[in-house]
């Protein structure tokens, strides 16, 4: 069997547009011709030249026709037809029957013939008959699809309508159930058979329901429109739902309503939501007017959409009164100072500033603003969030934590001692003013961040980290005495109080430090102690010398009276003076003694101290000799002093002769004057010194200068650098007593090399109070007076005597105050009462000389004693007002002093 097929387009021959004819013949010549007429057509053919693979050649062929001749192989042509279409159902099949069988044509139609070809065949009737079996084809096809579809639409629409959710129902126009799904069933609790063809009214009982259902459905058949209404509905098992029931006319193609269709969606859901969301607008309503701030939103056109109950409080109005209203018409003339911030955030960005506003309630407020833009899916600004933060509290907070700060860095800075904080790697973090310029440095910029490293060298640095980190283990506060010199140069004596401070969690993170310059309370109490010290031996030395002075009175005395009985000529005399000058070098040595202990008589006068020290020039150049040049300084502008001339010389031959023995090959003394105010921070570190004006009397040496060592005892008594023999170690202490005895202050600075120089500060006084004192030289007699004298030492009340007689008083005397007050209570005559002031028996001078007044209101009183004038005023053993000669006294004194107190 041969079968041919269009073989220059094996890949299309399945499309529609190539016709596919099977020719089955088994008469060759006839097949051929007709196949080639076919294919001169324009058709696909295939030839079946052979009964029994007709249908398998058919099917393999997809033959869309065939062309059959009725007597193919034998058989019988509608037998032919039957076997293709039980493979091959809608092929139409042309038989080709010769023009004399109309047997066979009557039963090939009946047996289902799509068309008969009478042979001898004619190719165009062929074509035509192929043609109109190809129409048919086509024709049945569009029917089959379309039923096709119809079903599947139907099928689809069943399907949609009875699983969808949505409540829907077919009802003609009186009402009556067409159709319902399954939703509705549900709904209604009934079924589909229960439904059918029953109207609501004979479901329910709710009559105000059915009117309102079969009223919405009359609407629709009356006017053809479709009718929407939200209702509550309960459903056959008690529960209720919010629906949406849109019920709508289904029409014919004439226009005519044949039913009533509807539709319940379920709003259950989205009125929950619905609720939910206005509980939830309410709630965040709530929230937001419940924050103390003002809270709004501000479309693209500059309008107010929100505002909050807080910002409407502060404008003294209503949220609502906000709405709808533009930002300049609110803000008035506020809105020009904002209004390049609104736009930047209408550009899309984030805006923080903060403002002074001053609000409707009346109240000033420091507000925050934050503005946020709200920015769609398109990207485009539809407005923005604004909110202003009352920051008024804080920022008050702020300025008072700033003043506290700025107040408490005030404190620290003026505090007078170092004051610093460390971190706990030893970074300073605080640093006062007075530790930066220990420091050298200008800034506490300079400091922070830095360390004791950068400020000190490293061998310095282990005690302080010692210390920082007992500090931090033993969380306590650790002291530390310490001397050390700082980075200005500056030695300093120091009182270190470190103390830790802990956090919020009770760890130490930092370390506080006091570092307090005691400096000049070391040297103070190094002043004090030395003080102690010669003030110790000052009594010691006082002590000896009133008992020496007794001893020296009697000597001096009876050389005195011995001097009187000898002629010049006497061979005797020559042992006198000797005696004499040993004597009085004595009470020189001892007024030295009385001079350091601060407990010699001075006799104070008011000079000129420029004329005093001219005066004594030209004696301390004979003194000191040739080799020492003396140059004199001296300001014309100081005015005067008031202190003892003689000790004055003294003081200035003392320091001239040190000078000189500091300069055993020569040099230079400088003498000069000046005037000079020590104040009260002065005063504070020197012990002994009133605040005030002063004259300085400086004596400068280009000597060998003094070792520290040396320096630091140069007032202590009887020490001396010189050889043994060569110094009483008493020149240096007496001008220390005598000047502040006499109210003054002294200075001594001294480098090995550079010489030495001694500066003795001395008050200053009105010159006007100046006198001229002339001294007398005669010795004054009696004049008929009668004395009592009363001394408890033998020698002295012996001596006393002979003076007093010498001198022609008359002369009663007692050894105690006891013995002396019965003779003042007998004697008929006492004119003036001589006492000792300290005696023995519990009757002292002036308990005495207060009797003596009581029996004798006229008597004249007098004091003689070997301690110095101040030493009794601070025992309480003297009136002032009472003359007083201090011991040892020579006859002429003795005389000077009665007569003036006689005559006074």
């Amino acid at each position: 069997m041969d079968i041919s097929t269009l073989e220059t387009f094996p890949a299309q021959a399945h499309q529609q547009d190539i016709r596919r004819i099977l020719v089955a013949d088994d008469d060759n010549d006839i097949a051929d011709a007709t196949a080639d007429a076919l294919r001169g057509l324009g058709y696909s053919v295939a030839i079946a030249r052979e009964y029994g693979n007709l249908v398998e050649h058919a099917c393999e062929f997809a033959a869309d026709i065939a062309v059959i001749d009725a007597g193919f192989g034998g058989n019988n042509g509608a037998e032919l037809i039957d076997a293709l279409r039980e493979r091959l159902p809608k092929i139409p099949c042309v038989l080709a029957i010769d023009h004399t069988d109309t047997e066979a044509v009557l039963h090939a139609l009946r047996n289902g013939a799509s068309e008969i070809l009478y042979k001898p065949v004619e190719i165009n009737i062929l074509d035509a008959i192929l043609n109109r079996c190809f129409d048919r084809l086509q024709l049945e096809a569009e029917k089959e699809a379309a039923e096709r579809a119809l079903r599947e639409s139907d099928e689809r629409f069943r399907v949609f309508f009875e699983n969808t959710p949505v409540s829907m129902s077919i009802k003609d126009p009186q009402g009556r159930y067409l159709m319902v799904n399954k939703s509705h069933q549900e709904w209604l609790g009934h079924s589909a058979e229960e439904l059918a063809g029953k109207s609501m009214g004979e479901l329910i009982a709710d009559k105000q329901r059915v009117d309102f259902l079969t009223d919405t459905e009359q609407k629709v058949v009356r006017t053809g429109e479709v009718c929407e209404r939200e209702t509550t509905i309960t459903r056959h098992d008690g529960t209720q739902y919010d629906r949406i029931i849109v019920k709508f006319p289904i029409k014919q193609s004439d226009g005519a309503i044949s039913a009533i269709g509807t539709v319940a969606i379920d709003n259950s859901e989205r009125k929950r939501v619905e609720r939910q969301l206005a509980a939830s607008e309410a709630q965040l309503r709530l929230v937001i007017d419940s924050i103390p701030a003002l809270i709004i939103y501000v479309d693209s056109e500059e309008r107010y959409v929100l505002f909050n109950k807080t910002g409407a409080e502060w404008h003294a109005t209503t949220p609502d009164s906000f709405i709808g209203r533009t930002l300049k018409e609110v803000q008035g003339d506020i809105y020009d100072d904002v209004r390049e911030k609104i736009h930047e955030t209408l550009k899309g960005n984030i805006v923080t500033f903060d403002t002074t506003i001053d609000y409707a309630d009346g109240k000033t407020r420091d507000v925050h603003v934050t503005n946020v833009p709200d920015i769609g899916p398109d990207g485009q600004v539809r407005g923005f969030f604004g909110m202003a933060l009352d920051v008024t509290k804080s920022r008050q907070a702020e300025r008072q934590l700033k003043e506290s700060e700025a107040r408490f860095h005030a404190v620290v800075d003026n505090f007078p001692a170092g004051v610093y904080l460390k971190g706990i790697e030893g970074n300073y973090l605080i640093v006062n003013r007075t530790f930066r310029e220990w420091l050298n440095v200008g800034s506490e910029a300079d400091c922070l961040g830095k360390n004791i490293h950068d400020f000190f060298p490293s061998d310095k640095n282990v005690v302080s980290k010692a210390h920082d980190r007992k500090v931090i283990e033993s969380r306590a506060a650790v002291i530390q005495d310490r001397e050390l010199t700082y980075p200005d140069g500056v030695t300093r004596k120091t009182w270190i109080h470190r103390f830790p401070i802990f956090g919020p969690s009770g760890d130490c993170t930092a370390i506080g430090t006091v570092n307090m310059d005691v400096t000049d309370q070391h040297n103070l109490q190094s002043q004090l102690i030395q003080a102690q010290k010669m003030e110790a031996v000052g009594q010691l030395t006082g002590g000896i010398a009133h008992d020496f002075n007794n001893l020296l009175g009697v000597i001096i005395g009876n050389l005195d009276f011995l001097a009187e009985e000898l002629s010049e000529h006497d061979n005797l005399s020559a042992f006198l003076e000797p005696a004499m000058k040993a004597a009085l070098s004595g009470a020189t040595l001892n007024r030295q003694l009385l001079a350091f202990s601060r407990k010699q008589s001075l006799s104070p006068k008011i000079i000129d101290l420029n004329d005093h020290v001219t005066s004594v020039l030209d004696m301390l150049h004979r003194a000191l000799g040739e080799t020492i040049d003396i140059e004199a300084n001296l300001d014309p502008l100081i005015s005067t002093t008031e202190v003892d001339p003689a000790q004055l010389e003294s003081v200035l031959l003392n320091l001239a002769v040190n000078a000189r023995d500091a300069m055993p090959n020569g040099g230079i003394l400088r003498i000069e004057t000046s005037k000079a105010h020590l104040n009260a921070n002065y005063a504070s570190t020197h012990a002994e010194v009133t605040p005030g004006d002063y004259l300085v009397l400086s004596v400068t040496d280009t000597g060998s200068g003094m070792t520290p060592d040396v320096l630091a005892h140069a007032f202590d008594p009887f020490y001396t650098t010189k050889g043994v023999g060569e110094g009483s170690g008493l020149g240096l202490s007496m001008v220390f007593g005598f000047t502040k005895q006499s109210g003054g202050h002294i200075e001594i600075e001294s480098k090995i090399g550079t010489g030495t120089t001694v500066r003795v500060y001395l008050p200053e006084v009105d010159w006007k109070a100046m006198a001229i004192q002339s001294e007398k030289t005669d010795i004054p007699k009696a004049q008929g007076e009668t004395i009592l004298i009363v001394e408890d030492d033998h020698d002295i009340r012996t001596l006393t005597i002979n003076m007093l007689s010498s001198l022609g008083y008359i002369v009663m005397d007692a050894e105690d105050g006891v013995s002396a007050l019965e003779t003042l209570k007998s004697a008929a005559q006492i004119d003036l009462l001589l006492t000792d002031v300290v005696m023995p028996g519990g009757i002292s001078g002036p308990n005495l000389a207060k009797q003596a007044k009581e029996h004798r209101p006229d008597i004249k009183l007098m004091y003689i004693s070997g301690y110095t004038a101040n030493k009794l005023y601070q025992a309480g053993q003297r009136d002032s007002n009472v003359p007083l000669l201090l011991k040892p006294f020579r006859k002429q004194e003795l005389a000077a002093t009665l007569r003036e107190v006689l005559s006074g």
